[in-house]
């Protein structure tokens, strides 16, 4: 006996736990439900500042932790616009250099005058 997916149809050998064409899971969990308790009532009811007061100082500590980002110097953001625009004036000279050299290779078409001085490469 096989099961069939209830998402595309497909079937599926016994004791699988996915689809094997769609890979969908055969048993979903259902979502936890919250349940408004008496006491998350209570909570809701608070200002914050009273409830920061019933939060444990150590678990404040390290959500502070996680927060803050690294501190970089105040230089470090010119800095990193001034190599960027150095990388791209010098790709802009590389790509000159190369198209004027390109240019410089090509053969004039036949019947075309050779410009005086000039060398003609074949």
């Amino acid at each position: 006996m096989s099961v069939k997916c209830p998402a595309c149809g497909f079937d599926s050998p016994d004791g699988a736990l996915f689809c094997d064409f769609c890979k969908e899971p055969f048993k979903k969990k259902a979502p936890a439900k919250v349940s408004d308790s008496e006491a998350v009532q209570e909570l809701k009811k608070l200002p914050p500042e009273e409830l920061i007061k019933r939060v444990p100082e150590e678990l404040l500590k390290e959500l502070a932790k996680e927060e803050q980002l690294p501190k970089l110097p105040p230089y470090f953001r010119a800095l990193s616009w001034a190599f960027f625009g150095l990388w791209v004036v010098l790709g802009m000279i590389l790509a000159a250099l190369a198209l004027s050299r390109y240019k410089a290779r090509q053969v004039p078409a036949p019947g075309q005058d050779i410009p005086l001085g000039q060398p003609q490469i074949r």
